[in-house]
This record gives structure tokens, C-alpha cells and sequence, in this order.
């Protein structure tokens, strides 16, 4: 296997990325093999494919635009979002990716009051098989109700927009001799990711998790 190393200083990671501060990008690809026996025989009779690429990026707050990730009512109408990276390599040449991904899920941490937070984003979609007419990419991709948590009341600071009921529950601990945390999480169903504000001397984390089903019709 060919390695290459690749320098951070000069990998570009664009599309909505672009202009943002990010600290750290990786992708990859899956070709999720299914293999089809026969009685008789230790050989495949077939093998199905089903190949997604994938994307983390992750970014200082503020230079992400919110995205939609509201459910489908229709086969057309999920949105997806532009995103490319174009990596620097020593060694065998590296090539990068781009194109249009579905987010997967969104991530937000604050644990510096001093520091601002940073949101990971983590995207995937679907390409074709090495025979696309056995293994073509899906027609349409379809998306779920999303789900998420915050520990802000106002999670839009944190990067997520809920809609309809909101739930809580509070944990807390604390040692003897020792100072101790209590937090109140809020849980609901959530329509945007993205564009965390929270200021400074404050710390909160945040979490939203994308259902997508891909459909061959």
C-alpha cells in the first residue's frame, strides 16, 4: 500500500467550508460488499456493492451557514451541501474529493470559556459500484426526522434549531473535597445545523444526528 504524507498547511477544504477556519478534515470510502454464496462452493456466486464516500470537517464556530436537514416530504426536495477537499502530499500524488454530500450529523463543543467552539460536521453519499449496472448509485436519497441535544435553551447558539416539543433532564456530579458540574440537557427534534454563536466565558456542547435512506426506483 502506497503511503503519503500530507501537509496540512497546504490542504484546501472548500464549498461551504470555504473561508472557514478548519482544523482538521478526513474522508474515505466503503464499499459495503455484499457477497452471495451457493451450496458447494467457497466462491461468490455474486457480489453486491453498495459504495459510500464519507467527510469530517471540522471548523472554528461562525463560518459555517446554518443547512437544512428538515425531513423529505417528497423524493426531490432533500437539500445537500457543496464540499471539496484538495490535499497537499509528499510522496504518491493524493487525489482530493468534491461534489455534493448529505450531512450525517453535527457536533458542536465549547469547553474553553476563553476559546471559541468548534462544530464537526460529518457527510456521506452514494457513488457507483465498478459495474454501475449492478451496483448503481441510488435514484434518490430520502431524509428522516432528525434528532439532537443541547445544553443550551437557546441551542440556536449552539448550532441547532429545534422544533416542537423540547425535553430536559439535568446530571451533575461531584467528588468530596472537590468541586463538582450540573448541567441541564434539552432534547427535541431539530430542522437546521450549523452557525454556533456562543460568546465568550461561556462553555456548552451540542449534537444532532441525520437519518438518510437511500432509495433505487
Amino acid at each position: 500500500m502506497a503511503t503519503s504524507i500530507i501537509i496540512g498547511f497546504g490542504t484546501i477544504v472548500g464549498g461551504i467550508f470555504a473561508g472557514a477556519c478548519a482544523t482538521n478534515v478526513s474522508w474515505g470510502y466503503n464499499p459495503n460488499v455484499q457477497r452471495l454464496y451457493c451450496l458447494g462452493t467457497t466462491t461468490p456466486w455474486a457480489s453486491i456493492e453498495k459504495p459510500t464516500e464519507t467527510m469530517s470537517v471540522t471548523v472554528y464556530q461562525g463560518s459555517v451557514a446554518s443547512q437544512d436537514v428538515s425531513p423529505s416530504t417528497g423524493c426531490d426536495d432533500i437539500t445537500s451541501v457543496s464540499a471539496s477537499v484538495s490535499p497537499s502530499s509528499c510522496g504518491s500524488t493524493v487525489e482530493g474529493v468534491s461534489g455534493q454530500w448529505y450531512i450525517t450529523s453535527y457536533g458542536y463543543n465549547k469547553g474553553d470559556p476563553n476559546v471559541p467552539g468548534q462544530e464537526t460536521w460529518s457527510l456521506q453519499r452514494w457513488v457507483e459500484g465498478t459495474s454501475p449496472s449492478l451496483s448503481p448509485a441510488p435514484n434518490y436519497v430520502i431524509r428522516n426526522i432528525s434528532e439532537g441535544q443541547s445544553s443550551e435553551s437557546s441551542a440556536a447558539t449552539t448550532g441547532l434549531v429545534f422544533t416542537g416539543t423540547i425535553l430536559s433532564g439535568n446530571q451533575g456530579s461531584v467528588a468530596a473535597g472537590a468541586t463538582g458540574q450540573a448541567t441541564t440537557t434539552y432534547y427535541g427534534t431539530v430542522t437546521s445545523v450549523g452557525g454556533a454563536s456562543l460568546g465568550g466565558g461561556e462553555t456548552a456542547t451540542s449534537s444532532a444526528s441525520v437519518q438518510l435512506t437511500p432509495l433505487w426506483v
